[in-house]
């Protein structure tokens, strides 16, 4: 993080596509501009995809299982490809995390803070606890302030509509997962539907006024 605003280049896409076109406008109306404020870490990390469909892979998995996606972390796909849906689950569970696991002043409190210790635990617990405790959070049931605090709550419908939003993401995955569509081209399609998704709910849950 950085103390003062940056100045970056320009978010401009040369030669968008309908799909970009529609990311260009969103990021309008969110005022996504180029003032700098973080930085992402771990970009030695980063797969390079010049070479990632023609590297050997060795099979390991690496990350903070809490964050990875349930697909990820079952180890009867053995024959799984990692796409970019991956990483927006990725991005989903860290977010939500964030919001379970927010730092709440003493009014913020929950007064019986034992359901937001237990949800704290599944979500760091087994694969399978952390998509019930995902289930406790996306689910039709409205979390109280007085179970767990003033944070979790407010931010539950962002965290629904996120949810159900993948649903058009997976859909677009299942392509990139078929033997015909392991290809750059055919992930960075994903991965624009993937961010595209995102950022409607952004817009409609008016998440950066």
């Amino acid at each position: 993080m950085v103390d003062e605003p940056m100045e970056t280049e320009p978010f401009v896409i040369p030669d968008p596509d309908a799909t970009q076109r529609e990311i260009l406008e969103l990021c309008k109306k969110l005022k996504i501009n180029d003032q700098c404020t973080g930085f992402v870490i771990d970009g030695d990390m980063a797969v390079t995809w010049n070479s990632y469909f023609t590297e050997e892979h060795l099979g390991t998995k690496s990350g903070t299982e809490e964050f990875m996606s349930s697909a990820l972390l079952k180890p009867a796909n053995t024959n799984y490809v990692h796409s970019p849906v991956d990483d927006y689950y990725s991005f989903f569970f860290l977010t939500q995390w964030a919001c379970a696991f927010h730092d709440l002043s003493p009014e913020e409190k929950p007064t019986s803070p034992q359901h937001l210790t237990d949800l704290r635990m599944r979500l760091a617990g087994h694969v399978s606890d952390r998509d019930a405790a995902t289930r406790t959070i996306t689910g039709a049931s409205n979390l109280i302030a007085e179970e767990y605090g003033a944070f979790l709550p407010q931010a539950q419908q962002f965290l629904r509509d996120w949810d159900k939003s993948f649903a058009w993401i997976n859909e677009w995955g299942n392509l990139a997962r078929s033997q015909v569509f392991h290809n750059a081209t055919s992930f960075l399609e994903i991965a624009g539907r993937g961010l595209l998704s995102f950022l409607h709910v952004a817009v409609d849950s008016k998440l950066l006024e």
